[in-house]
């Protein structure tokens, strides 16, 4: 798939993948395999979470506050949670950062 199409469904859907696929007719694999292609990243400005809520979901994580109920509070998923905890996500965001699970 092309990197206009691609940039086309994306933009169409307000950058919502899962709905992004659907209007390309693909699967969200293809269309995250295609996206890394073509180096193609969501931008910033559409993330679900902010910088500020970052350093607080990894600062509660170290307090010991278990993932359930970060993730409650801040209306994202447990893998959301342990993804900024882990730093698999915000990398460039300095913070508390934890490598264990909580349920």
């Amino acid at each position: 798939m092309d990197k206009a199409s691609l940039l086309k469904g994306l933009s169409l859907s307000g950058w919502n993948r899962d709905r992004a696929a659907q209007l390309l007719g693909i699967s969200r694999a293809t269309l995250f395999r295609a996206m890394r292609a073509h180096a193609i990243e969501v931008p910033k400005s559409h993330s679900r979470l902010t910088r500020m809520e970052v350093t607080t979901i990894r600062t509660l994580a170290s307090s010991g506050t278990s993932h359930r109920t970060i993730a409650g509070q801040f209306q994202v998923s447990k893998t959301t949670i342990h993804r900024v905890v882990s730093g698999y996500t915000f990398k460039s965001l300095a913070g508390p950062k934890s490598l264990t699970r909580r349920s």
